[in-house]
């Protein structure tokens, strides 16, 4: 009888150690930045600005979408380049920052493009919105760079314009059309608390800058430019009791930056 209790003992301890490597796999956390908890970490951060993701294609070496704000196109390496297009003609083209080495884009469920590479301490994100385009900077840790620079594709004889009061960075061309911009920089940790950031525009070139001297805050965080091609989204005349009134809606992008004077002066 003792023979079989230690029999059955045995062979309950043998399944045990057998099963036990199974639940450890299915049990164990995937890593902070994989690509989809990277992806995940922005669009917390971001709560919802921009409107829903849209869906991303793969079309030769390069990302599409299309949104209510434009084509988007986006390059297959970090250092290439966003495009959004309201216009065929007259696109904001911006570059993506060069932090993590060249890192090819990988796709997730969510359409989201993240540039990492597993020894950089910071990662890259592209996401297509209905209202434009998310281009944001992941800084796993503290040892992550403060400032990160996007180029911009100034059309010749335009400009870079910042709003001293709101932060926005507004390109124009020649004629003083608006291109494109970027709304105002934010940038927040892993419990939505607030990291001062903010742009500064050297030559053909938008800078932000993110300032981590207080310390204290928990990683990753997020630092989001969102890109924008255009405020006015269409206008229809409207017949009232009174006479005609021309109604004039603006994308979600300008809604954005409504609290912007230099945006009103373009819309």
């Amino acid at each position: 009888m003792n023979s079989l209790k230690l029999l059955s003992a045995a062979s309950s301890l043998a399944l045990a150690l057998v099963a036990l490597p199974i639940s450890a796999m299915a049990d164990t956390p995937s890593p902070a930045d994989s690509a989809d908890n990277l992806a995940a970490a922005v669009v917390a951060a971001a709560d919802g600005v921009g409107g829903p993701q849209q869906d991303v294609s793969k079309e030769g070496g390069s990302y599409v979408a299309s949104t209510d704000a434009g084509k988007v196109e986006v390059g297959n390496t970090s250092g290439s380049q966003v495009s959004l297009a309201r216009d065929p003609a007259s696109a904001l083209v911006v570059g993506i920052p060069e932090v993590s080495g060249g890192a090819t884009a990988q796709t997730t469920d969510s359409g989201t493009l993240v540039y990492d590479n597993d020894d950089s301490s910071v990662a890259v994100t592209v996401q297509a919105l209905q209202q434009g385009v998310r281009l944001s900077t992941v800084l796993k840790d503290a040892s992550a760079p403060t400032e990160y620079v996007y180029p911009v594709a100034v059309p010749p004889g335009g400009r870079i314009e910042t709003d001293p009061a709101s932060g926005a960075v507004l390109v124009t061309d020649a004629s003083n059309a608006l291109v494109g911009g970027f709304a105002p920089a934010w940038a927040k940790d892993a419990n939505g608390d607030t990291v001062p950031t903010h742009y500064e525009v050297r030559a053909d070139a938008v800078v932000q800058v993110v300032d981590l001297s207080a310390g204290g805050y928990t990683f990753p965080v997020v630092a989001d430019p969102f890109l924008g091609a255009d405020l006015i989204d269409h206008a229809t005349w409207v017949h009232y009791s009174d006479g005609w009134t021309l109604q004039v809606f603006p994308t979600g992008w300008a809604r954005f930056n409504a609290g912007s004077h230099l945006v009103g002066s373009y819309a």
